[in-house]
């Protein structure tokens, strides 16, 4: 049986920082939930956090996720010293639809697209994923989970 590489993330934003800003801070106490083959926690009990990690709506039909990932190294890690890899992210996403509610006009925003632990550039090592999620205006709350894309 092969291993489920995959990833799952919920999360309630942060308000936004000032009026007008079009970004939203994704909360240190954020956490991945890992699939038993992912080469980042195959075990998910890794300890981790997010470090500035934001959802940028600058383009409402394309939403930006970035920031970094502190995540515990169980290869390294020690009964007395706790070692962390700071990994960073990137999710490229596109609305595919919307839900609105006739009386409060509360939107719920499908999404899809490509999020990324590595390299952000384009010639570094990168671990994608494949994802689907959803963005509540009215919570703030982000869903997504997704594949390891195999291109």
């Amino acid at each position: 049986m092969k291993d489920n590489d995959s990833i799952s993330f919920k999360t309630i934003l942060e308000p936004l920082s000032y009026p007008g800003s079009t970004t939203l801070d994704i909360p240190q106490k954020s956490s991945f939930a890992f699939g038993s083959g992912s080469p980042l926690c195959h075990t998910n009990d890794c300890k981790q956090e997010i470090v500035s990690g934001s959802y940028n709506v600058f383009d409402p039909q394309s939403p930006l996720v970035t920031g970094t990932l502190k995540i515990e190294n169980k290869t390294t890690s020690t009964a007395q010293t706790i070692k962390y890899n700071l990994i960073q992210f990137q999710g490229n996403f596109h609305v595919t639809s919307i839900e609105e509610n006739r009386k409060t006009g509360n939107s719920v925003m499908a999404l899809n697209g490509d999020f990324g632990f590595g390299s952000i550039t384009s010639t570094g090592p990168q671990i994608k994923y494949s994802i689907i999620g959803t963005f509540d205006n009215a919570t703030k709350v982000l869903t997504f989970e997704g594949q390891r894309s195999r291109s």
